[in-house]
C-alpha cells in the first residue's frame, strides 16, 4: 500500500514539474527539445531541477500529517528516486537519450536524492521539525547568503556548445535510420533536395512529438481515440502501416510543394525575389499546409535550418 502510494506521488511529481516547468518559460526554464537553446538562467533551471522535489516531499509529508497519515510519510525520499528513474525512462523509451546531458543528469540526479534524504532524516520524519525554525539571525544571514549566490550565478554563460553535440548526434541518428526504413519513398515521391529536406524535417519533427511507443499505441486505440498514424502523423479514416503513413505524408509535402515553388519561381524571374526568400518562403509555406500551428511552422523551419547546415551543404552552398 505505502508503495503503490509513493509511486502514485512519483507520477503526480513528474506530471506537477513538466507543467509548472512549460509555463515558467518565463523565467528561462528550458525543456528537452531538438533544438540548441542558450541556458540563460543556469540557477533558475538548476535549482528547479534538484529542489522541486524535495520541496514536493515536504508539502505532501506536511499534508499526511495533518490528515493522520503517518504511515505513508515513512521513507517518503524514495518518491524522488522512483521519479528520477521515470523521467530518465521516459526520455530513453521515447528515444531521446542522445539528446540527453547524461552527466548533468547523474549530478542533478544524485544531489536531488541525496537532499531529499538529508531532508527526510533530519527534518520530515519528526513532525515537530518539518517546519523550519527562523527565529535566529544566523537562520536569516543564511537565506541572504543563498539569494546572492542564486544570483550571481543566474549570470553564469554556461554556452551552448555541448548542447549542439547533443543535437547533432540525435539528428545524425534520426536521419540514418529515416534514410535506411524510407529513403526509397523519399527519393520516389519528391522530386529534388529541397523538397527532400522539408520532407525529412517534417518527419523527423513528428517522429519527436510521436515517438514509435506512441505510435504503437495510436495504432491500438486507433480510430476510437485517434485519427492519425505513423511516423508522418497522416490523418486517416483506415489503418495504414508505416510505409503508407509516410508515402502519404510525402505526397502531401511534394504537392504542397509544387504550388509554392511553381508561385515562387515566377516571384523570382518578374519581380526579382532573392533565391534566398525564395527559398525561406516555401520551407514556410509547406509547413504551413502539413500543420497550420504558428509554432509548428517555426520549430519545422528551425529544424530544416539545421539540418541544411548539417545534412544538406550543398542547398546551404546553393538554393537553385
Amino acid at each position: 500500500m505505502v508503495l503503490a502510494a509513493h509511486l502514485f506521488l512519483a507520477i503526480l511529481l513528474f506530471v506537477g514539474i513538466n507543467w509548472v516547468g512549460g509555463h515558467a518559460r518565463s523565467l528561462g526554464y528550458i525543456s528537452l527539445s531538438l533544438f540548441v537553446r542558450r541556458d540563460d538562467a543556469p540557477a533558475f533551471n538548476t535549482l528547479f531541477r534538484v529542489l522541486s522535489p524535495v520541496v514536493f516531499i515536504t508539502i505532501v509529508a506536511a499534508i499526511l500529517y495533518y490528515v493522520r497519515q503517518d504511515r505513508f510519510v515513512a521513507d517518503i525520499w524514495f518518491v524522488v528516486i522512483y521519479y528520477i528513474a521515470m523521467r530518465i525512462g521516459f526520455n530513453v523509451i521515447f528515444g531521446r537519450a542522445l539528446l540527453l546531458n547524461w552527466a548533468k543528469e547523474v549530478i542533478h540526479g544524485a544531489v536531488c536524492v541525496g537532499l531529499s534524504w538529508l531532508a527526510y532524516d533530519h527534518f520530515i520524519r519528526f513532525k515537530k521539525t518539518l517546519l523550519p525554525d527562523f527565529a535566529t539571525a544566523t537562520n536569516e544571514l543564511w537565506v541572504f547568503i543563498a539569494v546572492f549566490l542564486y544570483l550571481i550565478f543566474n549570470q553564469i554563460d554556461t554556452g551552448t556548445s555541448g548542447a549542439k553535440r547533443r543535437k547533432h548526434r540525435y539528428l545524425s541518428s534520426q536521419v540514418k535510420s529515416f534514410i535506411s526504413l524510407y529513403g526509397h519513398i523519399l527519393t520516389a515521391e519528391l522530386p529534388d533536395k529541397l523538397s527532400q529536406s522539408v520532407a525529412m524535417s517534417i518527419l523527423i519533427y513528428e517522429s519527436f512529438n510521436r515517438p514509435p511507443i506512441v505510435q504503437r499505441l495510436e495504432k491500438l486505440v486507433f480510430p476510437r481515440f485517434s485519427k492519425s498514424l505513423g511516423p508522418m502523423q497522416v490523418k486517416t479514416s483506415s489503418r495504414m502501416s508505416d510505409d503508407e503513413s509516410v508515402r502519404a505524408g510525402f505526397q502531401k509535402v511534394a504537392k504542397s510543394y509544387a504550388r509554392w515553388k511553381t508561385k515562387w519561381d515566377q516571384r523570382v524571374v518578374e519581380e526579382h525575389e532573392s533565391l534566398w526568400t525564395m527559398h525561406y518562403s516555401v520551407v514556410r509555406s509547406v509547413a504551413a499546409d502539413y500543420n497550420k500551428d504558428d509554432s509548428y511552422v517555426k520549430d519545422v523551419r528551425e529544424l530544416h535550418g539545421l539540418l541544411l547546415e548539417n545534412f544538406y551543404p550543398e542547398l546551404e552552398a546553393n538554393p537553385t
